[in-house]
């Protein structure tokens, strides 16, 4: 695999140097993939302050495709796990769990309402005490091809102060004193093969899973943790789809929903009950998905293009012209 490491002094061996004017800067790691599936770790150690992380991409040199989901995070956390705040979708957990001032998915605003975000909203947050956590993705690769890693990295060397992710009163202020020739502050970075020996909380899939047996051809809006950031799903159905039930909802193991007709989900579509779906147009449905726990609620907002009828009759002679089956003799008599 490819392995780089920040040391005090000497920024990440492979010639990157990592800054320390509490900045958000943008860092870029090639690296050639060794296996079909590449897990990318980051594992931070942060005894005296906190890294920020933020939009984070891996791509092929020289294509445009994203191959990470949620790499900016925006998708927010996990729903339905005991500490909502911690993992956020579509990475795993690695490393030690549980250490003071661990990994969170963070939505926080600074002294002027503005985010601390590099982009967006939300962005990862660590200051792992006494050891190392982080999170993890694995992502589809082709042996020998060389892939671009870029991420943005901001180091702060202050309190743990903050106020995590979806929290309403939380606030997290711990003053731990910790000898300077104790004080560890390292990032790991690893783009490979799954890593052995680490301890990991695998990665949760969406709540919803599938409709009309199609997944989101494109997803946007909110993190659907209420009516009003209902996740956006598009799908494309053919022409012979003309209605939607409950029987073409399909969400995770264990979770269940309710199907609605309005924005507002306060019209339910219950039993053998459908909607029409427009033809050759869009019709927006709205499912809200409880997750295992029976608490947690993931709402999305589905709009499902039907495509228009195929015309298949066959083409006529226009008019003036000779008819199938009509045989006209325009040749002269000799």
């Amino acid at each position: 695999g490819n392995f780089y490491s920040s040391v005090p002094g000497e920024g990440i061996t492979g010639g990157v140097t990592l800054s320390d004017d509490q900045q958000w800067h943008i860092y870029t790691l090639p690296f050639t993939a060794s296996e079909q599936n590449t897990a990318i770790t980051f594992l931070f150690r942060n005894d005296p302050g906190n890294y920020f992380l933020d939009d984070i991409s891996v791509k092929k040199q020289g294509d445009l495709t994203e191959l990470l989901k949620n790499g900016g995070f925006e998708a927010g956390a996990v729903v339905g796990t005991a500490d909502p705040d911690v993992q956020p979708k579509q990475w795993a957990l690695v490393g030690t769990q549980g250490l003071t001032a661990a990994g969170h998915v963070f939505y926080d605003l600074d002294s002027s309402n503005q985010p601390y975000a590099k982009t967006g909203l939300y962005y990862w947050m660590d200051g792992a005490i006494a050891g190392f956590d982080g999170i993890q993705q694995v992502v589809p690769t082709t042996i020998g091809e060389t892939y671009t890693l870029s991420f943005a990295l901001k180091h702060v060397n202050t309190p743990w102060m903050n106020k995590e992710a979806k929290s309403t009163a939380r606030d997290n202020s711990l003053t731990i004193p910790v000898p300077a020739d104790k004080q560890v502050t390292q990032l790991l970075i690893y783009a490979g093969g799954v890593p052995s020996g680490l301890q990991v909380t695998p990665a949760v899939p969406d709540l919803l899973s599938s409709v009309a047996g199609c997944t989101a051809s494109s997803t946007g809006g909110g993190v659907g943790t209420s009516k009003e950031s209902a996740i956006a799903w598009t799908i494309n159905v053919d022409n012979s789809k003309n209605t939607l039930s409950r029987t073409d909802i399909v969400v995770s193991t264990g979770s269940s929903f309710k199907l609605y007709s309005d924005m507002s989900f306060n019209t339910e579509v219950s039993g053998s009950s459908s909607i029409a779906l427009i033809e050759g147009g869009a019709t927006s449905v709205y499912i809200k998905v409880t997750a295992p726990d029976g608490v947690s609620n993931e709402y999305y907002a589905v709009t499902i293009n039907r495509a228009g009828q195929t015309d298949t009759t066959p083409p006529t002679w226009a008019s003036g012209y000779p008819q199938a089956g009509t045989v006209t003799n325009t040749s002269a008599q000799v």
